[in-house]
């Protein structure tokens, strides 16, 4: 989940956590999965992975930048060219999320 402050920066960045993290589900180093199951013991490597992008807006009918939308889908392609599934949503500030 990202709040969008400031312009493209930083949702670009949260793409690419994404996109990061699958990657490294995905390597199978044993290490990496150790530690992701000590801080969730429930997780599940069989499980197909899941990214959701969840962006805040500043206000109700917020857009993503021009940037970041480009980044976005550049992050789509990557993610899918890995097996995985991605979605995405843009919420108002106000949406309670609990």
């Amino acid at each position: 989940m990202k709040r969008k402050h400031g312009g493209s920066s930083g949702l670009s960045h949260l793409f690419q956590q994404g996109s990061v993290s699958l990657t490294l589900l995905n390597s199978g180093d044993k290490n990496f999965l150790k530690g992701i199951k000590k801080l969730k013991s429930d997780f599940d490597e069989s499980l197909p992975a899941v990214v959701h992008y969840l962006i805040v807006g500043d206000k109700p009918n917020d857009s993503i930048p021009l940037f970041a939308r480009i980044s976005l889908f550049k992050t789509i392609k990557e993610i899918r060219s890995k097996g995985c599934e991605i979605c995405w949503s843009v919420v108002d500030p106000e949406t309670d999320l609990a």
